[in-house]
Formats: structure tokens, C-alpha cells, sequence
């Protein structure tokens, strides 16, 4: 899926992030989950959904993670 995201074939990797995103129930791999489906929405021109998903996925990870740690770095600069 990240390698269709990265050629911007984002409806499959959408499908496939959605699918995997359905069948997990760790937490962290929610959080990731949630963000590359945030980057898919981004690339589709969907900047509210893809919002809403990268809020999600912040969440999540700052139940996890200290608020200098280099992932949430990567969420703020998605959002």
C-alpha cells in the first residue's frame, strides 16, 4: 500500500489502508493506519477528511508516545 501511495494510485492504497485498518485492533497500528489514510484523502484533494484522520491518528499516538517524539513530528507536519 505505500508504495501505491507513492505513485499516487491512492484509491487501491486507500482501499487496502481501510481494509488492514478494519482487522487491527493494536492501537499504534490504528495510529499509523489512520495517517497513511490521511495521506491518501490529502492526495485525493479531500483536505477535511483527511483532517479528520490525522486527528485520529494524533490521538492515538499521543497516548503513546512523549510530545518530543519524532512521530508526532510527522503528524503535526502532516496536518
Amino acid at each position: 500500500a505505500n508504495y501505491l501511495l507513492k505513485n499516487s494510485l491512492f484509491d487501491i492504497s486507500g482501499e487496502i489502508y481501510s481494509e488492514l485498518l478494519s482487522q487491527t485492533k493494536n492501537d499504534k497500528e490504528k495510529a499509523t493506519l489512520y495517517h497513511q489514510l490521511g495521506s491518501v484523502k490529502s492526495g485525493q484533494g479531500k483536505h477535511e477528511e483527511s483532517l479528520s484522520l490525522l486527528e485520529k491518528s494524533m490521538e492515538i499516538r499521543r497516548k503513546y508516545y512523549a510530545g518530543n517524539h519524532p512521530i508526532l513530528a510527522d503528524s503535526f507536519h502532516m496536518i
